[in-house]
């Protein structure tokens, strides 16, 4: 049995003072696209009177440590007529930063003792408050999710805020914020609850999803935390508008493509209650249709068979396959995708420290640029004879790496990719390029 760990430390203020009752939290990092971080609470605890906490019986594995003087469990039993109530904080990460990308990852070996404190910074905090109507009667809509979440292309998730409408009203409220950027996003729940009219008794499963789920009216809007409360903000909830686009292929028809059906194009929203589009099929000719889109910071995802690759995307004439951008409001240009057959392949082979092949070990190949593109990491398993074959790849430098034990999609990580970096296997590949390469296991102890 492998003997967990502790972490232990103490939560105090900038003054020294020890804050009373503040939950410590365990996160894992989890990855469900490069780029896209959540954290999962893996445990937590509350300071006592002198500022103190522990965690025990840890897992071993990487995590980080969230303090957050505002969260408290809802249930009152046990606790002091004379407890105080911590003064609110904004949410802080060890060793004492907002920012994810500057937190640090505390490795928790089996049997370790660790000790990790924190220092709170006074900060003043915001309120904001307004209310959701519906754009085309005024009037407040029936109860409405809002959502608050940092406005930073690839932000964690989990580090929003919700809460609902008052049904009355429309009104909303957030308190303790800290200054920052935000988007705010209003989703109306779907009405599961609406009968079928007898005029759409004929419409398809995925026409009725659209309407119930994907269609649903919502608001979003960026906003500056900074100086003062925010009053009377009122967030508009309309439907969304249809971005129209194009897919062709280099040098052939696109319907001449085995498998082009299967093509389908999205866009993954980088803020907080981001409205996913239903999945259309695209006419042999390449043309397609985003629907219900709304204003926001985007990543352009492209689904395509295993012998082609993207090679363009632009959006009125802005390359949009490389980085996050944005959608202001409808748009006239057309969305044009360049997809080429001239994809390369890597037939490798791998082996362990004695030259033995090792069958069932996934395979990840890691572009050198470009590393929150999904399409550019790919992998596969190796077989009995410790063989593997990725196709479809673009013309570029990466890196194979095959790791003999690692979280499911740690590789997502850049943090992860970095203690690696030199245990990979280089690799370039042309244009239509066929390579054959032998890669190292990198043992679990490393």
């Amino acid at each position: 049995m492998i003997p967990g760990g502790t972490i232990s430390g103490r939560v105090r203020d900038d003054g020294g003072e020890p804050i009373t009752g503040a939950r410590v939290e365990l996160l894992r990092a989890t990855y469900v696209r490069p780029g896209k971080r959540d954290f999962r609470i893996a445990g937590s605890a509350l300071t006592d009177d002198r500022g103190e906490y522990r965690l025990y019986w840890i897992t071993p594995g990487r995590y980080y440590l969230k303090v957050d003087s505002q969260s408290r469990p809802g249930n009152s039993a046990g606790r002091s007529d004379n407890e105080v109530a911590p003064k609110p904080y904004p949410p802080t990460l060890y060793p004492g930063t907002a920012d994810p990308d500057k937190a640090s990852v505390i490795a928790v070996e089996p049997g370790a003792d660790l000790a990790a404190d924190f220092v709170l910074a006074s900060q003043r905090l915001y309120r904001i408050r307004g209310k959701v109507i519906d754009a085309r009667t005024s009037q407040p809509p029936q109860i409405t999710e809002v959502r608050l979440g940092p406005r930073q292309p690839g932000g964690f998730s989990n580090f929003s805020r919700s809460t609902v409408t008052n049904p009355t009203n429309g009104n909303f409220e957030f308190r303790d914020i800290p200054p920052g950027l935000y988007w705010l996003s209003a989703t109306m729940e779907p009405n599961v609850d609406a009968p079928i009219t007898p005029n759409t008794t004929s419409v398809s499963v995925a026409d009725l999803l659209g309407a119930l789920v994907f269609s649903r009216p919502a608001a979003h809007a960026a906003i500056d935390v900074s100086g003062s409360d925010i009053e009377n903000l009122v967030l508009p909830m309309t439907r969304g508008f249809s971005i129209r686009g194009r897919v062709r292929v280099e040098d052939r028809e696109l319907a001449t493509i085995n498998g082009f059906e299967t093509i389908h194009v999205e866009l993954a929203s980088a803020g907080p209650g981001g409205h996913e589009q239903l999945p259309r099929p695209m006419s042999a000719d390449g043309a397609f249709s985003l629907d219900n889109v709304f204003s926001g910071e985007y990543r352009l995802m492209v689904h395509v068979p295993r012998d082609l690759y993207v090679k363009d995307a632009r959006l009125d004439g802005a390359d949009v396959i490389n980085e996050f951008f944005q959608v202001s409001g409808p748009v006239s240009g057309i969305l044009e995708i360049v997809l080429s057959s001239r994809a390369g392949q890597i037939n490798g082979t791998l082996v362990n420290e004695k030259s033995q092949p090792v069958p069932g070990i996934e395979a990840v190949m890691v572009p050198d640029r470009f590393r929150d593109r999904a399409d550019l990491i790919k992998t596969a398993v190796t077989d009995k004879d410790g063989r593997f074959t990725i196709r479809g790849i673009p013309p570029g430098e990466y890196k194979i790496f095959a790791w003999e034990a690692i979280e499911q999609f740690a590789y997502f990580d850049p943090d992860v990719l970095r203690q690696f970096e030199q245990l990979g296997k280089a690799v370039s590949i042309p244009e239509s390029g066929k390579i054959t390469l032998e890669v190292k296991l990198i043992p679990a102890q490393q």
